[in-house]
C-alpha cells in the first residue's frame, strides 16, 4: 500500500514541475481532432495519448513502450508485411488494425526509442510536426514501476554448446509427446507458437505454427484478389495460392471469406484444365450454335469471352460483329484476341454425389438434386498452370484469397475460447534467444516460471513426455533414471540460465 502513496505522490510532484516519470514522453496530441471511433476521438481530442511511456517488453525487436495511464502502447513492425507498415506505431493494442498514429522506418541503424518527429495522423496522412517524442532524463528513482524489467540477454550455461539437451532419460514414444492442440500431431518439431494479446499470453495452449497461422487467417475478413501468373495448389489439405516466385501467397477462399473444401478445390482444378489459351492455326467458326474452335481441322472446344464478370458463350451477333471468324494469327492474337478470349476444351467430366449418387458436371460445384457438396477426392491433387489473364474474371467473381495474418486479428482459441486481438509468436531457439523464450513461456506475466509452465514450454520444444519431464522436475524421476534438477518452488530467469 505504502508503495503505491509512493507512486501516487510522485506521479502529483513531477506532474506540477512538468517532469516526465517515463522512458519515453510524448506531446502533441492534444491539439488534434481526428475522424476515429467514438473512444479515440475523445481520448484524443483530449490529449489522451500525451504523457509518459515506460518499457513494456519487445516486438520484432525493439522495446514496446506502454503509458502510464492508459491502454495505448508505442511499438515497432518490421518489413515483413513490406515497406507500407515497416516503422513505428502508436495505438490502443501492439499489432492491431485500429491505430492513431504511424512514423515510418528512416533509420539506418537499429534504435530502441521512438522517432522524435515525422508522426502521421491518421497513419497514412501528411507528418504532423505537433507530435513530439522524446528519452527524458529522469532520476531512475523517480521513475514510474515499469511491467517488465529489462534483463540482459544470457545464454544458459547448459545450452553453450550447440545441440539438444541429453533427453535419453526421458521417454520418446510419440503417443505421450505434447501435441499441437489443434492437429494433435507432435510439436517439438513442428515450430510451437502461442498467442498473444499485447505481449501477453491470451491463453496456456500450445499449437503447430501452420494451426495456429490458419485460425488467425480465418479471423480476419481481409480478402486479396487473384493475379495473373498465381498458381492454385493443394498443400497440407488445404488450397492455397502462390505466385510466380513460389512464395505463399494465402488461403483460396470463397468470396464470402468462407473456406474450399478438398472436394470443391478438385472441381475448381479440372475446369481450369480444360482453359486453354488460342493459339497460332486454331480456327474460329459459329457452329451448331456456339464459337467453336477447330485445331488441325478436328473439334477442339469452345470460344469464350472474357470479362471482368466473368466466362460468358458468344452469341452469333457478337462473333460476326467482332469478325472473329478465320485462322488464328499472330497479328489477331497480339491485337486482343489472346486477353479477352479463351478457350473451353470439349469433354466435361462428372462426379457423383455421395449422398444421392446422382451424377453432376464438374461445373456444378454443388449438387444438382441434394445441393450436397462434391466428395474428397481419392488422389493427390495436381498443381493448376499459372492463372491467365482471360480467366481471372471469372476466378475472382467466385473466389479470393484470404492472405496470412502477421498483424493483430480479433481471434479465439479453439479450445478453451479464450478471445482477444492477438498476434501469432513462434517460440525461439533456445540457444538463440533464451530470454525471449522465457517470456513467452511465461503464462501470467509474473518474470517467474512455474514447474508446470517450465515443463510445459520444454515439452513444446524437445522430443520428451510432459508427464515424465514435470515428474522429475517435482523430484519424482521415472525408471528411465534422472536428467532434470528438482526444483522447489518457481523459477526466474537467472536460475534458469544458471539451471
Amino acid at each position: 500500500m505504502w508503495q503505491g502513496c509512493l507512486d501516487g505522490c510522485l506521479t502529483w510532484l513531477c506532474h506540477s514541475f512538468k517532469v516526465s516519470r517515463g522512458d519515453v514522453a510524448v506531446s502533441g496530441f492534444k491539439s488534434l481532432l481526428v475522424e476515429a471511433q467514438p473512444r479515440t476521438f475523445a481520448l484524443l481530442s483530449r490529449g489522451g495519448a500525451n504523457g509518459d511511456y515506460i518499457r513494456h517488453g519487445q516486438n520484432h525487436g525493439r522495446p514496446v513502450y506502454k503509458h502510464c495511464h492508459h491502454q495505448l502502447f508505442i511499438y515497432f513492425w518490421d518489413g515483413r508485411d513490406g515497406d507500407t507498415w515497416h516503422g513505428w506505431w502508436l495505438g490502443p493494442s501492439v499489432g492491431a488494425a485500429e491505430v492513431w498514429a504511424f512514423c515510418p522506418e528512416t533509420r539506418t541503424g537499429v534504435s530502441g526509442l521512438p522517432p522524435g518527429m515525422g508522426w502521421r495522423i491518421p497513419w497514412d496522412g501528411p507528418i504532423t510536426s505537433d507530435i513530439k517524442m522524446w528519452a527524458p532524463k529522469t532520476p531512475k528513482m523517480l521513475r514510474c514501476i515499469s511491467s517488465v524489467d529489462i534483463v540482459q540477454e544470457t545464454v544458459p550455461t547448459w545450452l553453450r554448446q550447440p545441440g539438444l539437451p541429453d533427453v535419453s532419460a526421458f521417454t520418446t514414444d510419440q503417443n505421450v509427446l505434447m501435441t499441437c492442440c489443434i492437429c494433435l500431431q507432435p510439436l517439438w518439431n513442428a515450430q510451437p507458437s502461442v498467442f498473444l494479446e499485447n505481449l501477453k499470453r491470451l491463453c496456456p495452449h500450445y499449437f503447430c505454427k501452420d494451426c495456429a497461422q490458419r485460425v488467425m487467417t480465418e479471423a480476419s475478413r481481409v480478402v486479396q484478389f487473384l493475379q495473373e501468373n498465381m498458381r492454385l495448389v493443394h498443400q497440407e489439405r488445404l488450397p492455397v495460392v502462390i505466385d510466380a516466385h513460389g512464395e505463399q501467397v494465402g488461403d483460396l477462399v470463397w468470396r464470402n471469406g468462407t473456406r474450399i473444401s478438398e472436394g470443391e478445390f478438385a472441381l475448381v482444378l479440372t475446369q481450369l484444365a480444360r482453359m486453354s489459351a488460342l493459339e497460332l492455326g486454331m480456327d474460329l467458326q459459329f457452329m451448331d450454335e456456339k464459337a467453336a474452335v477447330l485445331c488441325h481441322g478436328e473439334p477442339f472446344g469452345q470460344l469464350l469471352q472474357s470479362s471482368s464478370r466473368g466466362l460468358k458463350a458468344l452469341s452469333r451477333q457478337v462473333f460476326e460483329n467482332e469478325g472473329l471468324a478465320g485462322l488464328v494469327t499472330q497479328e489477331r492474337l497480339e491485337g486482343g484476341l489472346l486477353r479477352n478470349y479463351i478457350v473451353l476444351r470439349d469433354g466435361e467430366a462428372t462426379w457423383t454425389c455421395g449422398r444421392c449418387t446422382l451424377q453432376n458436371v464438374a461445373s456444378k460445384l454443388r449438387c444438382d438434386l441434394c445441393m450436397a457438396p462434391p466428395p474428397q477426392p481419392s488422389l493427390p491433387l495436381p498443381s493448376s498452370r499459372a492463372l491467365m489473364a482471360a480467366e481471372l474474371g471469372a476466378l475472382r467473381k467466385r473466389f479470393a484469397i484470404r492472405p496470412r495474418m502477421n498483424w493483430a486479428v480479433r481471434v479465439q482459441c479453439p479450445l478453451c475460447r479464450a478471445e482477444g486481438c492477438a498476434t501469432l509468436a513462434e517460440l525461439p531457439s533456445l540457444q538463440e534467444a533464451p530470454l525471449e523464450w522465457f517470456r513467452l513461456a511465461d503464462l501470467d506475466g509474473s518474470g517467474n516460471l512455474s514447474v508446470a509452465e517450465l515443463a510445459c514450454a520444454l515439452a513444446a520444444i524437445l522430443p520428451v513426455s510432459h508427464e515424465d519431464l514435470r515428474n522429475q522436475l517435482e523430484g519424482r524421476p521415472s525408471t528411465g533414471g534422472k536428467a532434470a534438477p528438482t526444483i522447489s518452488g518457481d523459477v526466474s530467469y537467472e536460475m534458469f540460465v544458471q539451471r
